[in-house]
């Protein structure tokens, strides 16, 4: 009797001790978006995220997912942009770093995976205003990372690589002035120059975009992106 009321108390900790923020999964195969513990519930909760978009129940992300317009992905026919906020203000804490993994089927093409800190990152380093913003965009199976702007359209490609993305998988780590990306491992800081992803605002934003740009931009879509993870650190 003693032991199970041990096995039991310990129970009843590690369940208190279950963190309010979750995973959130994105199917862009079947259209549906995953959190796999809600805030409230120890249960996962789906929702077929279209339209006005999923938000997690501790307010961390806000995820669009809808159905591509123009026929030609077949395996992966959804795009979604994720609106993260790390530190949302609303009681719960902040968070310090985003980590997204992204599971490609067959061998993407076109835009799959974009990560900026500003609405209006378009690719290549475009942003809004003069200072521009980071961003990372993987091209095909190409990945490029370009700095925040150091004027009207003067940005540095920080990094560059050709990777190999059939039936493959992705990760990437992005905090402050810091980006870690793997396979291969990858770490890019600016600590001095600050020309990477820049939380030091008080909302700590930060967009992520699948099979298509953050700004939404009509040309630059793609397909193969399959299933994407967003955990917050």
């Amino acid at each position: 009797m003693q032991r199970n009321l041990l096995l039991y108390a310990t129970g009843i900790c590690l369940f208190a001790s279950l963190p309010v923020h979750a995973d959130i999964v994105i199917d862009l195969k079947n259209g549906v978006v995953t959190e796999t513990f809600n805030a409230s519930l120890p249960v996962p909760v789906s929702s077929k995220a279209l339209g006005p978009g999923y938000g997690d129940s501790a307010g961390y992300v806000n995820v669009v997912l809808v159905q591509k317009p123009l026929a030609g992905c077949a395996v992966t026919p959804y795009e979604a942009l994720a609106t993260v906020n790390l530190s949302p203000g609303n009681g719960q804490a902040p968070m310090k770093k985003l980590s997204v993994l992204v599971e490609y089927e067959g061998t993407p093409t076109g835009w799959t995976t974009h990560l900026g800190d500003d609405s209006a990152n378009d690719g290549y380093g475009g942003g809004s205003g003069i200072a521009g913003a980071a961003e990372l965009h993987v091209l095909d199976q190409n990945l490029f990372v370009y700095s925040s702007g150091f004027g009207v359209g003067l940005v540095d490609k920080l990094f560059g690589s050709s990777l190999r993305l059939a039936e493959g998988a992705l990760h990437f780590n992005v905090a402050h002035q810091s980006l870690v990306v793997g396979q291969p491992y990858t770490v890019l800081e600016s600590t001095f120059q600050e020309k990477l992803f820049d939380f030091t605002v008080g909302d700590k934003k930060i967009f992520a975009a699948f099979n298509r740009v953050i700004s939404g931009r009509t040309d630059r879509r793609g397909c193969g992106a399959k299933k994407v993870h967003l955990v917050f650190e």
